[in-house]
């Protein structure tokens, strides 16, 4: 994705990622997943669980200046 400008304070956005602690305490990028999110049940969590490598990444941006968020789904790899 090319460079952003802040929609609140117009200063140039910096690329990066929020941070999730996944298996094993390895460091990913979040995944994004249509609908609302399942019912915290350990078994059904398991077992229905959408495929993480379908999810596509997310990419976030942040403003330097005054703090702002922005974040957008990048295309899954196809598997």
């Amino acid at each position: 994705m090319p460079s952003l400008t802040c929609p609140k304070c117009q200063a140039q956005m910096q690329e990066g990622f929020i941070p999730e602690l996944g298996h094993l305490n390895n460091l990913m990028a979040s995944r994004w997943s249509a609908g609302a999110p399942p019912e915290p049940r350990l078994l059904v969590q398991f077992l229905f669980r959408p495929s993480y490598n379908k999810m596509p990444p997310v990419v976030t941006y942040r403003c330097p200046a005054c703090g702002y968020l922005e974040s957008y789904a990048r295309q899954a790899a196809p598997r």
